[in-house]
């Protein structure tokens, strides 16, 4: 991987981590291997662990979509990038309950900002059906739609290694427009709520 594809999946995994931080379940990992000037197609898959609403679970993840990197045309040390991808996160537990989670997400790092020295504010949208949540069988019980802009700044210090950029402490904004919750994983919370929604079903 390039500096420069490696700085920009800092950016695209920082901007997700710090909205996940902020309770919201936007999912959906981006396709981050490109470098400037790089345009093309991708389909992953994958499976893993995770622990969600107090159960673990086995996640069979499939993602594929578009994008595009380009140099910043302002001649900041990030690639502006558009990406489109479409995922699907099928969940099952130890005990046969299965619930799945997809979406179709249009996403951009939209601009970056100086701010002086060698700090910049970058600004990411994702928008379109984010993500929806359903049974097994089929049955939707929730979709979460619309535009969510995330806003956070980093320190480059002034160096070509995309390793060491920090984070600027108090620097994390988010908005947003449509039917969205923002809820974490935990026991009791409203993602939850669907979950077993969704489990009930079957």
């Amino acid at each position: 991987m390039t500096r420069a594809a490696t700085r920009r999946t800092r950016i695209a995994t920082l901007g997700l981590a710090m909205t996940a931080m902020a309770g919201t379940a936007l999912v959906g990992a981006p396709m981050a291997q490109a470098g400037p000037g790089e345009h093309g197609t991708f389909d992953e898959q994958e499976t893993y662990s995770d622990t969600l609403c107090g159960q673990d679970w086995q996640v069979t993840a499939a993602r594929s979509g578009r994008y595009k990197v380009q140099a910043d045309p302002n001649g900041t040390p990030f690639e502006v990038y558009h990406e489109t991808r479409t995922f699907r996160l099928d969940h099952v537990n130890s005990t046969g309950d299965e619930y799945v989670v997809s979406g179709r997400i249009n996403e951009r790092l939209s601009s970056v900002e100086p701010l002086g020295g060698n700090v910049y504010r970058l600004t990411i949208t994702q928008s379109g059906r984010t993500w929806s949540m359903y049974s097994a069988s089929g049955i939707r019980v929730w979709s979460d739609r619309g535009t969510v802009i995330t806003t956070f700044a980093l320190d480059t210090l002034g160096d070509a290694d995309p390793e060491n950029d920090q984070f600027v402490e108090g620097s994390f904004d988010m908005s947003w427009h449509g039917p969205h919750f923002f809820s974490d994983t935990q026991p009791g919370s409203e993602y939850c709520m669907y979950v077993d929604q969704a489990v009930a079903i079957g």
